[in-house]
């Protein structure tokens, strides 16, 4: 088991933002880490740089699907 220092420091993200994106299991020390979960915040934060380096901050374009406001 890992705590969310662990993951913090596997991943890059911010001990916060692993807090809030990254699934957990509840043990008798508290919200931990499995190795899996571990894995997923690797994945979640190349594809948060992935998204930086788009050049739109990370942020998803608007979607030209539905319907316009001009």
């Amino acid at each position: 088991m890992f705590t969310v220092k662990d993951v913090a420091d596997a991943c890059g993200l911010p001990q916060p933002v692993v807090a809030q994106l990254v699934p957990r299991t509840w043990t008798a020390e508290g919200w931990m880490y499995t190795g899996e979960q571990v894995e997923a915040a690797v994945s979640i934060a190349e594809e948060f740089r992935a998204r930086s380096a788009d050049g739109n901050g990370g942020e998803v374009p608007p979607s030209h699907d539905g319907p316009q406001c001009w």
